[in-house]
């Protein structure tokens, strides 16, 4: 059986994109890849080698896709890699407020990565954001949408371009998921099992080290065996390392100057988006 995707979620990233996949994963209307995220398109395109991630059954889906975060900031490259491959298939998109996207992948980068030790960056303040800015300037340019996004809309459609609200899902997730499901053509009555499910944040890790060695054996595992990424999920493996790394975790201490700095950079991106989607944004401005 020939199997071509019909859509393409291509981020943000922080911003809830494994909570979405896991409820399109659970829709039996719907074959998602597997691993969640393939990032195929970040080098290459075309159909054959790309078909591997989709392991159908024999059976037929209404709706067949990925979601890969890094897709929607490297737009002006992967929506021509997309296109030329899928034609013009549907985009997925969920996003948030940039500053608090900021702050989650500030939290989730410490610790895991050797130029941000722990010990030096356990706390959000000046001297830190102007470091880890340096060290990693593209962790504020993830948090300018609106350029990326009419990219993609500019390539397939403003009508194929679905955009979701990590705010959203946190006030009610069952209408995300039904307006969701209806756009992709599926089945919008069903009610995925991890709705309700916690939509994970990041934390500062208790123990850098294991923090280190799951996400590199994450990495090993995704670039030499991609399949079996789902199946060592279903074990729970994953979880449990999160829950003991992330005990007794103390919120990220953010100064004042930081979120001012932050407010500041990110306000007129944030009319920018209320212009393009529409839409007050309240919880971001």
């Amino acid at each position: 059986m020939t199997i071509k995707p019909t859509f393409v979620g291509i981020g943000g990233m922080k911003c809830a994109s494994t909570w979405v996949s896991e409820c399109l994963r659970q829709h039996p209307e719907v074959l998602h890849s597997t691993p969640k995220e393939t990032a195929y398109f970040m080098t290459r395109s075309g159909l054959a080698d790309y078909q591997r991630f989709f392991e159908s059954g024999g059976r037929s889906y209404k709706a067949i896709g990925e979601f890969t975060p890094t897709y929607l900031p490297n737009a002006a490259i992967i929506s021509r890699r997309i296109f030329e491959t899928l034609g013009r298939v549907q985009i997925l998109v969920i996003l948030r407020n940039p500053c608090k996207r900021y702050i989650s992948h500030y939290k989730w980068a410490i610790g895991r990565r050797e130029e941000l030790p722990l010990r030096s960056f356990s706390s959000l303040n000046p001297r830190t954001f102007e470091l880890v800015n340096s060290i990693e300037p593209r962790m504020l340019e993830f948090g300018h949408y609106r350029a990326d996004l009419q990219t993609y809309a500019d390539c397939f459609g403003r009508e194929n371009l679905h955009v979701m609200l990590y705010e959203d899902v946190r006030r009610d997730a069952l209408k995300v998921v039904r307006e969701l499901f209806e756009f992709l053509g599926v089945d919008p009555s069903f009610v995925p099992p991890s709705l309700d499910e916690k939509v994970r944040e990041g934390y500062v890790p208790k123990y850098p080290a294991l923090e280190w060695a799951k996400n590199k054996g994450y990495f090993l595992v995704k670039a030499n065996l991609p399949g079996a990424i789902d199946p060592l999920k279903r074990l729970g493996l994953e979880k449990l390392l999160r829950r003991i790394n992330a005990a007794n975790d103390e919120p990220l201490v953010v100064a004042p100057e930081v979120e001012q700095a932050l407010a500041d950079h990110y306000a007129e991106e944030i009319d920018q988006m209320r212009e393009f989607l529409g839409r007050p944004l309240t919880e971001w401005g």
